[in-house]
């Protein structure tokens, strides 16, 4: 099904976000592509990392450990940062307040949608091509592992 990305909003099923794309396709129909297993998350830079794995697993949160640049200013090095994963995104203003006290916290103030768009590469009014029939769910399987083609 090849359509132009209009929109994009999520909602939730089951206790768990499902990202919405609407656009329209070449014969002028309306355009709908769930995407579901696409997680929240922010970044946390630990003043100490023990205490803040601690109470991670403590809440039963995932989490993992990677390396990446800093979203201020010209970086020459990737910086060591624990990724927090959460199962709603209207938890992560909470979580990102509690959680304050154990690093400098990044990436808790991008919405969702914003998130999701940019981790696959999508953009307004792209032209995409989706892998999936209208209206069918599809596993998003690998956060890189494009479903639709430009």
């Amino acid at each position: 099904m090849k359509f132009q990305l209009i929109d994009i909003s999520y909602h939730i099923d089951y206790g768990n976000p499902i990202i919405d794309l609407w656009g329209r396709q070449e014969n002028g129909e309306v355009a709908h592509v769930e995407v579901t297993g696409f997680q929240p998350y922010f970044y946390i830079i630990p003043t100490d990392e023990m205490r803040l794995l601690a109470e991670l697993d403590n809440r039963e949160l995932q989490w993992e450990t990677v390396e990446r640049y800093l979203p201020l200013y010209y970086q020459k090095n990737k910086t060591k940062c624990i990724k927090v994963f959460v199962d709603l995104p209207g938890n992560i203003p909470k979580l990102r307040e509690e959680l304050s006290q154990y690093g400098n916290i990044y990436e808790a103030d991008i919405l969702f949608r914003n998130k999701f768009l940019s981790d696959v590469d999508l953009h307004g009014c792209d032209n995409l091509d989706a892998l999936i029939e209208p209206y069918i769910t599809q596993k998003f399987q690998k956060l890189k592992q494009k479903l639709f083609r430009k």
